[in-house]
């Protein structure tokens, strides 16, 4: 996973405010302690519902 990949969420995360299927861009990507990636999250209109720390088998990319 890179910075400014295009993913979709694959796992709820804590707290469910993000729907399963939404889809993002990377912005930050952690590699220590252990790899994650920081992540905006957009809803249909493209408008931001959230950027959340996901770990990588929580997304798929769907563009690089």
């Amino acid at each position: 996973m890179n910075e400014y990949d295009t993913v979709v969420l694959l796992q709820p995360i804590s707290g469910g405010s993000i729907p399963v299927g939404s889809q993002g861009v990377i912005v930050i990507v952690h590699k220590t302690p252990s790899e994650a990636c920081v992540v905006e999250f957009f809803d249909e209109n493209e408008n931001t519902i959230g950027v959340h720390t996901v770990l990588p088998e929580q997304i798929r990319r769907i563009s690089e």
